[in-house]
């Protein structure tokens, strides 16, 4: 397939493509065949970002599902993304859980920069792309950010 946008040479995780295989998985748009070559792929793999994104508008394109980033996302469960998932459940408050997923992002993506940032006594997350992300990228990007946020906070709270 040809790349369609020019993209800087960075590399994403394999794990991050499991979710958006498995959405496909239930589409009647992909065989399972057609599929098989993603099943295939090495958990540990990097895969070029610009394959990644290609990969995903043409799974946009065929299956004219603008949501599927949403399913995927759906579909991530946190014990996927490995070391950064163990960071973030271990690191004793949500301020320590930020930091840790901004030390450790890069096992998973080369594109994004994540951090912490507190201003007038507010804190907000900034998930910065580093490439313009089609919508179901940043959809997933977005959706399973805030999963993982939401479970963080909730046993911070639940622990008072």
């Amino acid at each position: 397939m040809a790349r369609v946008t020019a993209v800087p040479d960075l590399c994403i995780s394999a794990k991050l493509l499991f979710p958006f295989s498995q959405a496909l998985a239930e589409h009647p748009a992909f065989t399972p065949r057609e599929l098989g070559q993603l099943a295939t792929l090495d958990h540990e793999a990097r895969v070029p970002l610009s394959q990644a994104l290609d990969m995903l508008r043409f799974a946009i394109e065929r299956t004219q599902d603008p949501d599927l980033g949403l399913k995927a996302a759906r579909r991530a469960q946190p014990s996927d993304y490995g070391v950064l998932h163990y960071a973030i459940r271990s690191a004793p408050t949500v301020q320590d859980a930020i930091t840790a997923s901004q030390r450790f992002m890069r096992l998973l993506t080369d594109a994004v920069d994540y951090r912490l940032v507190i201003e007038a006594g507010r804190a907000m997350v900034h998930i910065e792309s580093k490439v313009p992300l089609p919508r179901a990228a940043a959809d997933y990007q977005a959706t399973v950010t805030h999963r993982s946020e939401e479970r963080r906070v909730g046993k911070e709270c639940r622990s008072r």
